[in-house]
């Protein structure tokens, strides 16, 4: 009888451990890398040449700051105009109030708001006047509260007449209650 030679398949194994195995350490040495990327090194002299050549083709400091200002809004300042203008932020009843929330454009240190309730452009059916109030670049009236138990139902405009350091302005709106 002829007694065939087997062959090992052990070498098959250890080439698929070698396989992982340097799959592993390039896995590790890319995590590595990344993980310490943004630490600062040493420079080494080739280096610090690279960079002296491209800080030369940016602009300085200098430079820069002579560049021309950017404008952060468009439009003219609020503040120099010579009407006062604003918006009514929140018109709604609340409960038993009608509570009417206004914002000015411009910072005013004080002043009044007027407010007069019109029912569907005829009659005047309610005025009240509050103070102004100051804000970080804007101001706003300090709000009414008109208590409605007495009120018909309808659509009621809404006028309010700002005064503040001898400028005047209006800001109308309207409401349904």
């Amino acid at each position: 009888m002829v007694n065939k030679r087997k062959r090992s398949k052990k070498w098959i194994s250890w080439l698929i451990i070698l396989i992982l195995l340097i799959g592993a350490v390039v896995v590790c040495y890319l995590v590595w890398e990344s993980y310490f990327k943004e630490i600062e090194r040493p420079e080494t002299s080739e280096e610090v040449e690279v960079r002296a050549e491209t800080e030369e083709e940016t602009p300085t400091e200098e430079v820069l700051e002579k560049k021309e200002e950017v404008i952060q809004y468009d439009g003219e300042n609020p503040n120099e105009a010579e009407r006062l203008s604003g918006a009514i932020t929140y018109a709604g009843v609340t409960g038993d109030k009608l509570m009417i929330r206004v914002n000015i454009d411009q910072f005013l240190s004080g002043g009044s708001c007027k407010l007069r309730l019109v029912l569907e452009g005829d009659v005047e059916v309610y005025g009240d006047e509050v103070g102004i109030i100051d804000s970080a670049s804007t101001a706003t009236c300090a709000g009414f509260d008109v208590p409605v138990g007495g009120f018909k139902s309808g659509k009621y405009d809404i006028y309010i007449n700002l005064s503040s350091g001898g400028k005047v302005g209006t800001i109308n709106g309207e409401v349904n209650l």
